[in-house]
């Protein structure tokens, strides 16, 4: 057996499936070893039961001053913004009201700022004053 075929030939014959990667060990044996570690999806499939993730895409909070905003008033804002972000590829993750301080904060996934920005204006008209680029820590 020649070194550079030798695990290509035992795997032939053993029956492996072709989707395995297979390695000598110290060149008497042969093993199938996964392409892929079972632990990771490969890219381009989510693992079963995961969410649906952007990878790439910025994170951005954005600041409404709205003064004698109520929580149950961005309900439907939100909503709003829910229904047409896909058509964007955005993505409205979380909003937090501040009534005494007549704010509005929304934790939103999406290419750019003026993306971001135009959901809000053809959702509901309620732009934000302050938009920033955000990372997430622990």
């Amino acid at each position: 057996m020649s070194v550079a075929g030798s695990a290509g030939e035992l795997a032939s014959d053993l029956g492996c499936d072709s989707g395995l990667v297979y390695t000598d060990s110290l060149l008497k044996t042969a093993r199938p070893v996964p392409a892929v570690s079972p632990l990771v999806a490969p890219a381009n499939k989510p693992r079963q039961g995961a969410q649906k993730e952007s990878l790439s895409v910025p994170t951005y909070i954005d600041i409404h001053d709205l003064p004698g905003v109520k929580a149950a008033d961005v309900v439907g804002a939100h909503a709003a913004d829910v229904r047409i972000q896909d058509e964007y590829g955005v993505n409205y993750k979380h909003y937090w009201v501040d009534e005494e301080a007549g704010k509005v904060f929304c934790l939103v996934d999406a290419p750019d700022r003026d993306t971001a920005a135009r959901v809000h204006r053809e959702a509901h008209g309620l732009e934000a004053q302050t938009l920033h680029l955000v990372e997430q820590g622990a």
